[in-house]
Protein backbone atom coordinates (compact mmCIF):
# COMPACT_ATOMS: atom_id res chain seq x y z
CA UNK A 1 0.00 0.00 0.00
CA UNK A 2 2.64 2.26 0.73
CA UNK A 3 4.56 1.70 -2.34
CA UNK A 4 0.78 2.52 -4.31
CA UNK A 5 0.55 5.90 -2.53
CA UNK A 6 4.29 7.10 -3.27
CA UNK A 7 3.51 5.90 -7.16
CA UNK A 8 0.61 8.32 -7.21
CA UNK A 9 2.25 11.52 -5.37
CA UNK A 10 5.18 11.02 -8.33
CA UNK A 11 2.68 11.21 -10.58
CA UNK A 12 1.28 14.32 -9.55
CA UNK A 13 4.20 15.92 -8.87
CA UNK A 14 5.08 15.07 -12.70
CA UNK A 15 1.60 16.70 -13.90
CA UNK A 16 2.40 19.62 -11.92
CA UNK A 17 5.43 20.48 -13.21
CA UNK A 18 4.37 19.84 -17.21
CA UNK A 19 1.01 21.98 -16.43
CA UNK A 20 3.69 24.77 -15.31
CA UNK A 21 5.92 23.90 -18.28
CA UNK A 22 3.31 24.66 -20.53
CA UNK A 23 3.78 28.48 -22.14
CA UNK A 24 1.20 30.70 -23.23
CA UNK A 25 2.28 31.48 -26.66
CA UNK A 26 1.92 35.49 -27.95
CA UNK A 27 -1.30 36.68 -29.50
CA UNK A 28 -1.17 36.38 -33.46
CA UNK A 29 -3.37 37.96 -35.88
CA UNK A 30 -4.20 37.06 -39.32
CA UNK A 31 -3.08 38.31 -42.49
CA UNK A 32 -5.51 40.12 -44.60
CA UNK A 33 -5.02 39.05 -48.19
CA UNK A 34 -4.87 42.48 -50.86
CA UNK A 35 -7.52 42.92 -53.88
CA UNK A 36 -10.31 41.89 -51.65
CA UNK A 37 -13.91 43.26 -51.89
CA UNK A 38 -15.49 45.20 -49.30
CA UNK A 39 -17.74 42.28 -47.98
CA UNK A 40 -15.02 39.50 -47.95
CA UNK A 41 -12.73 42.68 -46.06
CA UNK A 42 -15.68 43.44 -43.02
CA UNK A 43 -15.64 39.31 -42.86
CA UNK A 44 -12.12 38.92 -42.06
CA UNK A 45 -11.64 42.04 -40.02
CA UNK A 46 -13.90 39.91 -37.46
CA UNK A 47 -12.54 36.48 -38.10
CA UNK A 48 -8.63 38.36 -37.12
CA UNK A 49 -9.08 38.41 -33.78
CA UNK A 50 -6.71 37.31 -31.29
CA UNK A 51 -6.75 33.59 -31.04
CA UNK A 52 -5.33 31.99 -27.84
CA UNK A 53 -3.90 28.63 -28.13
CA UNK A 54 -3.52 27.68 -24.36
CA UNK A 55 -3.44 23.71 -24.59
CA UNK A 56 -5.72 22.39 -21.94
CA UNK A 57 -6.47 18.85 -21.79
CA UNK A 58 -10.17 19.51 -19.92
CA UNK A 59 -11.33 21.18 -22.58
CA UNK A 60 -11.11 20.84 -26.35
CA UNK A 61 -10.31 24.35 -27.14
CA UNK A 62 -6.67 23.90 -28.83
CA UNK A 63 -8.47 21.03 -31.20
CA UNK A 64 -11.36 23.90 -32.41
CA UNK A 65 -8.69 26.75 -32.29
CA UNK A 66 -6.47 24.21 -34.95
CA UNK A 67 -9.89 23.56 -36.83
CA UNK A 68 -10.52 27.24 -37.45
CA UNK A 69 -6.97 28.28 -38.38
CA UNK A 70 -6.94 25.51 -41.07
CA UNK A 71 -10.11 26.87 -42.36
CA UNK A 72 -8.89 29.78 -42.61
CA UNK A 73 -5.46 28.93 -44.44
CA UNK A 74 -7.20 27.44 -47.55
CA UNK A 75 -9.27 30.39 -47.82
CA UNK A 76 -5.96 32.06 -48.74
CA UNK A 77 -4.97 29.33 -50.92
CA UNK A 78 -8.39 29.60 -52.84
CA UNK A 79 -7.75 33.57 -53.06
CA UNK A 80 -4.27 33.14 -54.41
CA UNK A 81 -4.84 30.33 -56.60
CA UNK A 82 -7.60 32.81 -58.00
CA UNK A 83 -4.89 35.83 -57.78
CA UNK A 84 -2.26 33.44 -59.93
CA UNK A 85 -5.22 32.62 -62.68
CA UNK A 86 -6.11 36.05 -63.11
CA UNK A 87 -2.39 36.98 -64.08
CA UNK A 88 -1.68 34.03 -65.85
CA UNK A 89 -4.12 34.77 -68.78
CA UNK A 90 -3.76 33.24 -72.00
CA UNK A 91 -3.58 34.99 -75.31
CA UNK A 92 -6.67 32.98 -76.54
CA UNK A 93 -8.61 34.74 -73.42
CA UNK A 94 -7.27 38.16 -74.04
CA UNK A 95 -8.20 37.92 -77.45
CA UNK A 96 -11.55 36.57 -77.31
CA UNK A 97 -12.04 38.93 -74.30
CA UNK A 98 -10.35 42.82 -75.36
CA UNK A 99 -9.81 42.19 -78.80
CA UNK A 100 -12.89 41.21 -80.12
CA UNK A 101 -13.98 44.76 -79.93
CA UNK A 102 -11.91 45.33 -83.38
CA UNK A 103 -13.53 45.81 -86.91
CA UNK A 104 -13.71 42.67 -88.63
CA UNK A 105 -11.91 42.13 -91.48
CA UNK A 106 -13.19 41.53 -95.13
CA UNK A 107 -12.10 39.02 -97.12
CA UNK A 108 -9.18 39.30 -99.88
CA UNK A 109 -10.81 40.27 -103.05
CA UNK A 110 -9.65 42.24 -106.43
CA UNK A 111 -9.12 45.37 -104.96
CA UNK A 112 -8.30 46.78 -108.47
CA UNK A 113 -11.68 48.77 -109.12
CA UNK A 114 -12.12 49.93 -105.20
CA UNK A 115 -8.45 51.33 -104.78
CA UNK A 116 -8.89 53.41 -108.13
CA UNK A 117 -12.33 54.62 -106.53
CA UNK A 118 -10.80 55.46 -103.29
CA UNK A 119 -6.81 56.61 -104.60
CA UNK A 120 -8.46 59.40 -107.63
CA UNK A 121 -7.85 62.65 -108.23
CA UNK A 122 -10.45 64.58 -106.32
CA UNK A 123 -10.04 62.75 -103.31
CA UNK A 124 -6.03 62.97 -103.51
CA UNK A 125 -6.07 66.72 -104.11
CA UNK A 126 -8.44 67.57 -101.36
CA UNK A 127 -5.95 65.60 -99.06
CA UNK A 128 -2.79 67.34 -100.55
CA UNK A 129 -4.46 70.49 -99.90
CA UNK A 130 -5.46 69.86 -96.41
CA UNK A 131 -2.33 68.72 -95.73
CA UNK A 132 -0.61 72.00 -96.60
CA UNK A 133 -2.55 73.95 -95.07
CA UNK A 134 -1.91 72.20 -91.88
CA UNK A 135 1.61 71.66 -92.11
CA UNK A 136 2.59 75.79 -92.93
CA UNK A 137 1.24 76.29 -89.74
CA UNK A 138 2.88 73.81 -87.73
CA UNK A 139 6.54 74.96 -89.33
CA UNK A 140 5.41 78.54 -88.39
CA UNK A 141 4.90 77.59 -84.73
CA UNK A 142 8.41 75.75 -84.58
CA UNK A 143 9.77 78.54 -86.04
CA UNK A 144 12.71 76.53 -87.72
CA UNK A 145 16.00 77.82 -89.18
CA UNK A 146 15.11 75.82 -92.70
CA UNK A 147 11.88 76.26 -94.43
CA UNK A 148 12.52 73.73 -96.75
CA UNK A 149 10.94 70.45 -96.31
CA UNK A 150 9.66 67.46 -98.48
CA UNK A 151 6.15 65.49 -98.79
CA UNK A 152 6.56 61.77 -98.37
CA UNK A 153 4.71 58.43 -99.05
CA UNK A 154 4.48 56.15 -96.45
CA UNK A 155 4.10 53.00 -97.80
CA UNK A 156 2.93 50.12 -95.40
CA UNK A 157 3.08 46.27 -96.66
CA UNK A 158 1.10 43.31 -94.47
CA UNK A 159 4.21 40.62 -95.03
CA UNK A 160 7.77 41.54 -95.52
CA UNK A 161 9.40 40.29 -99.22
CA UNK A 162 11.93 38.06 -99.80
CA UNK A 163 13.71 39.91 -102.07
CA UNK A 164 17.86 41.65 -102.52
CA UNK A 165 18.77 44.99 -100.82
CA UNK A 166 18.24 47.59 -103.70
CA UNK A 167 17.18 51.54 -104.47
CA UNK A 168 13.85 51.62 -106.81
CA UNK A 169 13.68 54.28 -108.88
CA UNK A 170 10.59 55.54 -109.50
CA UNK A 171 9.26 58.20 -112.20
CA UNK A 172 7.96 61.42 -111.94
CA UNK A 173 5.26 64.09 -113.90
CA UNK A 174 7.15 66.98 -111.89
CA UNK A 175 10.99 66.91 -110.54
CA UNK A 176 12.03 67.11 -107.04
CA UNK A 177 14.54 69.72 -107.69
CA UNK A 178 15.02 72.96 -109.56
CA UNK A 179 18.62 73.18 -111.08
CA UNK A 180 18.42 77.45 -110.95
CA UNK A 181 17.47 76.98 -107.40
CA UNK A 182 19.34 73.83 -105.81
CA UNK A 183 22.22 72.39 -106.04
CA UNK A 184 22.76 69.38 -108.39
CA UNK A 185 26.13 67.81 -109.24
CA UNK A 186 26.49 64.98 -112.49
CA UNK A 187 29.47 62.48 -112.19
CA UNK A 188 30.86 61.83 -116.13
CA UNK A 189 33.54 59.49 -117.37
CA UNK A 190 36.91 61.00 -117.78
CA UNK A 191 37.59 61.48 -121.84
CA UNK A 192 41.09 59.60 -121.52
CA UNK A 193 42.26 57.27 -118.88
CA UNK A 194 44.69 59.11 -116.45
CA UNK A 195 44.16 62.69 -117.99
CA UNK A 196 43.47 65.59 -116.92
CA UNK A 197 40.43 66.17 -114.93
CA UNK A 198 39.47 70.10 -116.16
CA UNK A 199 39.87 69.07 -119.91
CA UNK A 200 37.16 66.97 -119.38
CA UNK A 201 35.55 69.60 -117.28
CA UNK A 202 35.61 72.49 -120.27
CA UNK A 203 34.79 69.45 -122.82
CA UNK A 204 31.64 68.94 -121.10
CA UNK A 205 31.00 72.45 -120.42
CA UNK A 206 30.94 73.38 -123.96
CA UNK A 207 28.24 71.30 -124.69
CA UNK A 208 26.17 72.14 -122.22
CA UNK A 209 26.51 75.07 -123.25
CA UNK A 210 25.42 75.02 -126.83
CA UNK A 211 22.45 72.64 -125.42
CA UNK A 212 21.48 75.64 -123.10
CA UNK A 213 21.74 73.27 -119.95
CA UNK A 214 22.23 75.24 -116.83
CA UNK A 215 22.60 75.07 -113.18
CA UNK A 216 25.29 71.50 -113.21
CA UNK A 217 28.58 71.18 -111.26
CA UNK A 218 30.57 68.93 -113.24
CA UNK A 219 32.68 66.52 -112.12
CA UNK A 220 34.78 63.88 -113.60
CA UNK A 221 35.46 60.41 -111.88
CA UNK A 222 39.20 60.83 -111.49
CA UNK A 223 38.80 63.75 -109.75
CA UNK A 224 35.75 62.05 -107.51
CA UNK A 225 38.64 59.10 -106.67
CA UNK A 226 41.56 61.49 -105.99
CA UNK A 227 39.32 63.99 -103.58
CA UNK A 228 37.55 62.10 -101.77
CA UNK A 229 38.95 59.23 -100.18
CA UNK A 230 37.65 59.45 -96.67
CA UNK A 231 34.29 58.93 -95.00
CA UNK A 232 34.13 62.12 -93.92
CA UNK A 233 34.57 63.47 -97.18
CA UNK A 234 32.26 61.61 -98.93
CA UNK A 235 29.74 62.76 -96.20
CA UNK A 236 30.44 66.15 -96.58
CA UNK A 237 29.67 65.62 -100.53
CA UNK A 238 26.37 64.04 -99.59
CA UNK A 239 25.41 67.01 -97.60
CA UNK A 240 26.47 69.67 -100.50
CA UNK A 241 24.43 68.81 -102.96
CA UNK A 242 20.46 68.32 -103.04
CA UNK A 243 20.50 65.89 -106.03
CA UNK A 244 22.81 63.47 -108.04
CA UNK A 245 23.50 62.50 -111.84
CA UNK A 246 25.84 59.99 -112.75
CA UNK A 247 26.83 58.63 -116.69
CA UNK A 248 25.18 55.35 -117.27
CA UNK A 249 28.33 54.10 -118.16
CA UNK A 250 30.36 54.13 -114.92
CA UNK A 251 27.11 54.50 -112.41
CA UNK A 252 28.55 50.65 -110.97
CA UNK A 253 31.79 51.98 -110.05
CA UNK A 254 30.09 55.39 -108.82
CA UNK A 255 27.92 53.35 -106.26
CA UNK A 256 30.80 50.99 -105.22
CA UNK A 257 33.38 53.69 -104.17
CA UNK A 258 31.05 55.84 -102.68
CA UNK A 259 29.45 53.42 -100.50
CA UNK A 260 26.20 53.18 -98.31
CA UNK A 261 26.18 57.03 -97.59
CA UNK A 262 24.48 57.07 -101.38
CA UNK A 263 22.26 54.40 -100.98
CA UNK A 264 19.18 56.70 -99.53
CA UNK A 265 16.23 58.22 -101.60
CA UNK A 266 18.23 61.66 -101.11
CA UNK A 267 21.53 60.86 -102.23
CA UNK A 268 21.46 57.71 -104.50
CA UNK A 269 22.68 58.32 -108.19
CA UNK A 270 20.59 58.67 -111.23
CA UNK A 271 22.09 57.76 -114.29
CA UNK A 272 21.97 59.86 -117.43
CA UNK A 273 22.52 58.73 -121.13
CA UNK A 274 25.31 60.38 -122.06
CA UNK A 275 26.22 58.50 -125.72
CA UNK A 276 24.38 61.02 -128.13
CA UNK A 277 25.31 65.31 -127.36
CA UNK A 278 22.08 65.96 -129.10
CA UNK A 279 19.92 63.92 -126.53
CA UNK A 280 22.00 65.52 -123.59
CA UNK A 281 19.28 68.00 -122.39
CA UNK A 282 16.67 65.51 -122.80
CA UNK A 283 18.47 62.89 -121.17
CA UNK A 284 19.13 65.48 -118.03
CA UNK A 285 15.69 66.45 -117.58
CA UNK A 286 14.00 63.00 -118.01
CA UNK A 287 16.77 61.74 -115.07
CA UNK A 288 15.52 64.97 -112.95
CA UNK A 289 12.01 63.49 -112.92
CA UNK A 290 13.06 60.65 -110.29
CA UNK A 291 12.72 59.71 -107.49
CA UNK A 292 14.01 56.41 -105.23
CA UNK A 293 12.97 54.46 -101.89
CA UNK A 294 15.08 51.51 -100.43
CA UNK A 295 14.14 48.13 -100.19
CA UNK A 296 15.20 45.91 -97.83
CA UNK A 297 14.06 42.11 -96.46
CA UNK A 298 13.64 44.40 -92.71
CA UNK A 299 10.88 46.62 -92.16
CA UNK A 300 7.33 47.31 -93.82
CA UNK A 301 7.66 50.53 -94.46
CA UNK A 302 8.83 52.68 -97.27
CA UNK A 303 9.39 56.13 -97.68
CA UNK A 304 8.82 57.59 -101.08
CA UNK A 305 10.03 61.39 -102.06
CA UNK A 306 7.19 62.98 -103.99
CA UNK A 307 7.24 66.53 -103.72
CA UNK A 308 8.77 69.49 -101.78
CA UNK A 309 7.53 73.11 -100.13
CA UNK A 310 7.21 74.77 -103.53
CA UNK A 311 4.79 72.14 -104.73
CA UNK A 312 1.23 73.30 -105.61
CA UNK A 313 -1.58 70.67 -104.65
CA UNK A 314 -1.97 69.87 -108.03
CA UNK A 315 1.78 69.05 -108.76
CA UNK A 316 1.57 66.79 -105.61
CA UNK A 317 -1.37 64.97 -107.10
CA UNK A 318 -0.05 64.34 -109.98
CA UNK A 319 3.36 62.89 -108.43
CA UNK A 320 0.88 60.71 -106.48
CA UNK A 321 -0.62 59.62 -108.51
CA UNK A 322 1.94 58.44 -111.10
CA UNK A 323 3.90 56.81 -108.39
CA UNK A 324 0.66 54.90 -107.25
CA UNK A 325 -0.11 53.40 -110.71
CA UNK A 326 3.69 52.22 -111.07
CA UNK A 327 3.86 50.42 -107.19
CA UNK A 328 0.90 48.39 -108.85
CA UNK A 329 3.59 46.73 -110.93
CA UNK A 330 6.71 47.13 -109.08
CA UNK A 331 5.63 46.87 -105.33
CA UNK A 332 6.18 42.75 -103.78
CA UNK A 333 3.01 41.59 -103.38
CA UNK A 334 0.58 43.84 -105.53
CA UNK A 335 -2.08 45.54 -104.36
CA UNK A 336 -3.20 42.42 -101.86
CA UNK A 337 0.14 43.37 -99.68
CA UNK A 338 0.14 47.11 -99.19
CA UNK A 339 -1.76 47.92 -96.14
CA UNK A 340 -2.03 51.54 -95.81
CA UNK A 341 -0.71 54.46 -97.45
CA UNK A 342 0.06 58.32 -95.59
CA UNK A 343 0.97 61.80 -96.82
CA UNK A 344 3.53 63.89 -94.53
CA UNK A 345 6.69 66.00 -94.60
CA UNK A 346 9.90 65.15 -94.02
CA UNK A 347 10.02 67.19 -90.17
CA UNK A 348 9.29 65.53 -87.06
CA UNK A 349 6.58 66.40 -85.12
CA UNK A 350 4.00 67.18 -88.04
CA UNK A 351 1.15 65.15 -88.75
CA UNK A 352 0.08 62.53 -91.93
CA UNK A 353 -3.37 62.38 -93.49
CA UNK A 354 -4.54 58.48 -94.60
CA UNK A 355 -4.55 58.22 -98.94
CA UNK A 356 -5.69 54.43 -98.40
CA UNK A 357 -6.30 51.94 -95.81
CA UNK A 358 -6.67 48.21 -96.67
CA UNK A 359 -8.78 45.98 -94.01
CA UNK A 360 -8.92 42.91 -96.51
CA UNK A 361 -6.87 39.91 -94.77
CA UNK A 362 -3.15 39.66 -95.52
CA UNK A 363 -2.00 37.37 -98.58
CA UNK A 364 -1.48 33.66 -97.85
CA UNK A 365 2.18 33.02 -99.23
CA UNK A 366 5.14 35.67 -98.67
CA UNK A 367 6.13 37.71 -101.90
CA UNK A 368 9.20 36.45 -103.04
CA UNK A 369 11.36 39.53 -105.90
CA UNK A 370 13.67 38.50 -108.28
CA UNK A 371 16.63 41.06 -108.62
CA UNK A 372 18.51 42.08 -111.47
CA UNK A 373 21.25 40.16 -110.57
CA UNK A 374 19.16 36.73 -109.72
CA UNK A 375 17.63 37.22 -113.81
CA UNK A 376 20.85 37.90 -115.34
CA UNK A 377 21.87 34.54 -113.81
CA UNK A 378 18.80 32.87 -114.99
CA UNK A 379 19.31 34.18 -118.55
CA UNK A 380 22.71 33.26 -118.75
CA UNK A 381 21.76 29.63 -117.21
CA UNK A 382 18.98 29.33 -120.02
CA UNK A 383 21.43 29.88 -122.59
CA UNK A 384 24.19 27.68 -121.62
CA UNK A 385 20.88 24.88 -121.12
CA UNK A 386 20.15 25.20 -124.78
CA UNK A 387 23.61 24.93 -125.91
CA UNK A 388 24.51 21.88 -123.47
CA UNK A 389 21.24 20.31 -124.89
CA UNK A 390 23.31 19.94 -128.43
CA UNK A 391 25.56 18.26 -126.54
CA UNK A 392 26.23 14.54 -124.97
CA UNK A 393 29.15 13.32 -123.02
CA UNK A 394 30.28 9.75 -123.43
CA UNK A 395 31.72 7.03 -121.39
CA UNK A 396 35.51 8.89 -122.11
CA UNK A 397 34.50 12.23 -121.02
CA UNK A 398 34.73 13.78 -124.12
CA UNK A 399 31.70 16.22 -125.40
CA UNK A 400 29.92 14.85 -128.66
CA UNK A 401 27.98 17.01 -130.80
CA UNK A 402 24.16 15.27 -131.71
CA UNK A 403 22.65 15.51 -135.43
CA UNK A 404 19.24 15.84 -135.79
CA UNK A 405 17.93 11.86 -135.32
CA UNK A 406 19.58 12.23 -132.40
CA UNK A 407 18.52 15.80 -130.88
CA UNK A 408 14.98 14.30 -131.86
CA UNK A 409 15.46 10.99 -129.83
CA UNK A 410 16.82 13.05 -126.88
CA UNK A 411 13.58 15.65 -126.61
CA UNK A 412 11.42 12.55 -127.22
CA UNK A 413 12.87 10.55 -124.37
CA UNK A 414 13.14 13.61 -121.71
CA UNK A 415 8.88 14.03 -122.48
CA UNK A 416 8.40 10.34 -121.69
CA UNK A 417 10.33 10.69 -118.55
CA UNK A 418 8.26 13.88 -117.87
CA UNK A 419 4.40 12.01 -118.25
CA UNK A 420 6.14 9.21 -115.96
CA UNK A 421 7.34 11.22 -113.33
CA UNK A 422 3.74 13.22 -113.62
CA UNK A 423 2.11 9.80 -113.91
CA UNK A 424 3.53 8.89 -110.83
CA UNK A 425 2.87 11.69 -108.39
CA UNK A 426 -0.81 11.87 -109.56
CA UNK A 427 -1.04 8.11 -108.61
CA UNK A 428 -2.34 6.43 -112.24
CA UNK A 429 -1.31 3.64 -113.80
CA UNK A 430 2.35 3.21 -115.10
CA UNK A 431 2.67 0.78 -117.67
CA UNK A 432 4.30 2.80 -120.57
CA UNK A 433 7.47 1.05 -120.76
CA UNK A 434 6.67 -0.65 -123.54
CA UNK A 435 5.07 2.31 -126.05
CA UNK A 436 8.71 4.21 -124.46
CA UNK A 437 10.82 1.28 -126.04
CA UNK A 438 8.64 1.34 -129.28
CA UNK A 439 9.55 4.86 -129.64
CA UNK A 440 13.09 4.49 -129.28
CA UNK A 441 13.14 1.53 -132.04
CA UNK A 442 11.63 3.32 -134.59
CA UNK A 443 13.62 6.66 -133.82
CA UNK A 444 16.47 4.25 -134.37
CA UNK A 445 15.64 2.36 -137.69
CA UNK A 446 14.44 5.77 -138.96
Amino acid sequence: MEKFKKEELHKGKKLKSLKKKVSIKPKTKVAVPKRLTEGKLIGKKNKSKTVSKVATKESGKYEENLEKELDEETKHSTVSKKRKAAKNTTDEQYDNGKKAKVLPKVEPIELEEKFNSIVNYGKVQKICKALKTLVTKEVDEKKSIFDDYRYLLNVTSYKIADCPKRMVKLNLKHPLVNTDEDDVIIIVADLKRGGDPELTIQHYEDIFHKMEITGLKIMPFRQLRKEYTTFESLRKLANTYDYFLCDGRIIGHVNGFCGKIFQKSRTTYHSVRLNNPQLFKKEIERSLKRTAYRQLEKGNLFTIPVGNNRFSPRELTENILHIVNQLKAIFPGGLNNIRNMHLKIDIKGTSSLPLYVNLADPPAECPYVIGPREQRALKLKKKANEVLSKFSLTKTGQFVKLNKLQLRRKHNLKEARENLSSKIHTGSDVDNSDDILKQDIEDETV
